[in-house]
């Protein structure tokens, strides 16, 4: 009898439970509309795998701007409107600035990266050091250099155009160790640049969310590595590499400072500002100097390549910008910075350039820190956030006939000051897309004006001295690959030289 009573009152208690979170869950504001999914498997099965950003764009046209999808219990807010980005990543960057945890990025040894290390002293630490290479005010003093670096291009694409897309890959390369580390990159087969590259495929690689079950079933991590599971081998390899391409150039740049022989670059600044740093600094120090590299690296490539395609679609641009050039700089001298104001048409070009193919469509995802209410609907804490930046992008009521290659829609757009966002220009027609092309809130790139500054001296470079011959607009010819970074998959043919690069 009262093992009897015991269990009614178990059952009791289970009973009131129920009706408690029941009760909640009516009184709780709804979670944001989204597609159907399965119990416990949420969205697994219907989730897009790749160009996922074109996807969640049609998901909007029925469920809304602001969507909910979810996948093994994790949450997932997809944001498709400028109004619903500005007003979370924004103006509530205080609870969305963090990073989703990654279990193959704490395995590497990423957790204190600059791109997934979370909102915190840390982050601050590392942002404000940045800063001080790439803050708009200090990238004057890089201009000499990248004109010298972008010259180097030209000859070098001059001499072997069918390797246009290598060229492009060095000059980047070059632009960016000289900043952090002052290194010279090697005309042809760098170490550095091949360590780099291979750095930056296994980080795409690895914090891509899916590419593991490990990352869905994170006590998989305890499994020793003598069983031979994939991932477990997959860490080791990886950490290698990051660990030579973290601590090698930096060690390397430490020895020529203490000898006198170093370039002045980001590494050097910092040390002669931290004369004997700790063991933990100087671990900052390097994760900051690859973070210089890292910032610009991938979009950088990306953007210059999209360039190259989108002229040899729309060879009318072409000529108009060069006529543009050619009535400002003449043809006795390659451009410099110097023209940049005196070159509406190009400016605009670079706008539509980065409108047209958004070499990150979708941004990099943000972690919610807490339970948010936006509209009425609950936002869960450790909801990951995306920004799809394509469809802000590719919306027709706010860029008519969003997939044509038009610089004129930008011609006579008044200026948008450079990282700020502003509520008053929310629905306006033809705003400036650099808004949105790198990020938001306090995890925007840091180097968004350095890849503006390249992609400027670069385009007007190449308008100077080559004409990208035209193509057919084939679907083959428009394809760009389909992971985090954009880039185009093949390059039109360089065919004409219209000056003397060393006049």
């Amino acid at each position: 009898m009262p093992q009897l009573t015991a269990l009614a009152f178990v059952a009791g208690v289970i009973f009131v439970c129920v009706l408690v979170v029941l009760r909640l869950r009516r009184l709780s504001p709804p979670l944001p509309p989204g597609p159907p999914g399965l119990p416990i498997l949420g969205n697994l099965f219907n989730l897009p795998r790749d160009r996922r950003w074109i996807t969640y764009q049609a998901w909007a046209k029925e469920y809304g701007d602001i969507m909910h999808i979810s996948t093994l219990g994790r949450h997932m807010i997809i944001l498709n409107s400028e109004t619903a980005v500005l007003d979370l990543l924004e103006r509530r960057m205080n609870i969305y600035s963090d990073r989703p945890r990654s279990i193959m990025g704490e395995l590497v040894g990423w957790s204190e990266s600059v791109t997934t290390c979370s909102y915190g002293t840390l982050h601050r630490e590392y942002r404000k050091m940045i800063s001080g290479v790439l803050a708009p005010r200090k990238l004057p003093d890089y201009w000499a250099m990248e004109e010298e670096k972008v010259a180097d291009f030209l000859r070098s694409t001059l001499k072997e155009p069918a390797s246009a897309s290598a060229h492009v890959k060095r000059l980047a390369s070059a632009i960016l160790l000289d900043m952090s580390h002052g290194y010279n990159v090697a005309e042809k087969n760098d170490p550095i640049v091949a360590l780099a590259e291979r750095y930056n495929g296994e980080f795409s690689s690895t914090i891509v969310s899916g590419t593991y079950l490990v990352e869905m079933i994170p006590i998989l991590r305890h499994i020793p590595s003598w069983t031979g599971i994939r991932f477990k081998k997959d860490v080791l390899r990886v950490r290698r590499t990051m660990e030579m391409f973290r601590d090698d150039p930096y060690e390397e740049t430490k020895i020529r400072a203490m000898n006198g022989t170093a370039k002045p670059s980001f590494i050097t600044k910092i040390l002669e500002e931290n004369s004997n740093p700790t063991p933990q600094q100087e671990l900052c120090f390097k994760w900051a100097a690859i973070a210089v590299y890292g910032a610009g690296i991938d979009t950088m490539i990306a953007g210059i390549e999209s360039f190259f395609l989108a002229m040899s679609l729309y060879p009318a641009v072409q000529e108009r910008a060069y006529a543009e050039l050619l009535s400002v700089v003449g043809s006795t001298r390659l451009p410099n910075f110097k023209d940049r104001e005196d070159l509406p048409y190009i400016a605009a070009l670079i706008q539509e350039l980065q409108r047209w193919n958004p070499v990150v469509p979708l941004a990099l995802p943000h972690l919610l820190r807490q339970d948010d209410i936006y509209r009425g609907y609950h936002l869960p804490k450790g909801s990951v956030v995306f920004a799809n930046a394509w469809a802000l992008m590719h919306d027709p009521a706010r860029y008519p006939e969003p997939f044509e290659f038009s610089p004129e829609r930008f011609v006579n757009a008044p200026p948008s000051p450079r990282g700020r966002h502003s509520r008053a220009q929310a629905h306006e027609v033809n705003p400036d897309p650099r808004r949105y092309a790198f990020g938001f809130g306090r995890r925007a790139c840091p180097g968004q004006f350095l890849a503006d500054d390249v992609l400027f001296i670069v385009i007007v470079s190449t308008l100077a001295v080559f004409r990208i011959a035209p193509v057919e607009k084939t679907a083959e010819r428009m394809e760009y690959t389909s992971g985090i970074i954009r880039c185009a998959c093949s390059l039109p043919s360089f065919n004409t030289c219209a000056m003397d690069i060393d006049t």
